[in-house]
């Protein structure tokens, strides 16, 4: 059923009879009348349950939609968080690297030197990580996501 709107050209009213007729057209009740009177047609079906079914459904899409925004909004914040906590740290170690090597520099202690460099360049900062966090997010909702 394409709509639940009268099919009479320009009628915005949502039907309340089902014809009997071929193609069981949907009617207001005013052009049911209409309808009859020209079709000899005496026979009709009330679906304004149905339409109510339909109103109920659509409401409870939009609730479970809003509910999924606000989870979606929730997520965010806290992944926002997370990824200022983790800047926040990163660039407190990194500090404490200059730190360090200023130290080293200072005194001319080459092998603390190449001590250093190793633990430094350990993990170098890439945003892998936080895109794949990304694309799963999007994933879970049918979304292609294009980082």
């Amino acid at each position: 059923m394409a709509s639940y709107f009268c099919c009479e050209i320009g009628c915005k009213v949502l039907s309340k009879v089902q014809c009997s007729c071929p193609g069981s057209v949907l009617y207001c009740d005013e052009h049911f009348e209409e309808h009859k009177s020209r079709a000899r047609c005496r026979q009709k079906c009330r679906i304004e349950k149905d339409v109510k079914d339909f109103e109920i459904e659509c409401h409870n899409q939009k609730k479970f939609l809003v509910s999924e925004r606000k989870k979606l909004y929730k997520i965010t914040e806290d992944f926002l968080k997370l990824v200022n906590d983790t800047v926040i740290i990163v660039q407190m170690h990194i500090q404490e690297q200059i730190e360090i090597i200023k130290k080293i520099r200072k005194h001319y202690r080459f092998q603390e030197l190449n001590k250093a460099k190793q633990t430094f360049h350990k993990g170098s900062i890439n945003v892998k990580g936080f895109n794949e966090a990304i694309i799963n997010s999007l994933s879970y909702l049918n979304l292609e996501c294009k980082i």
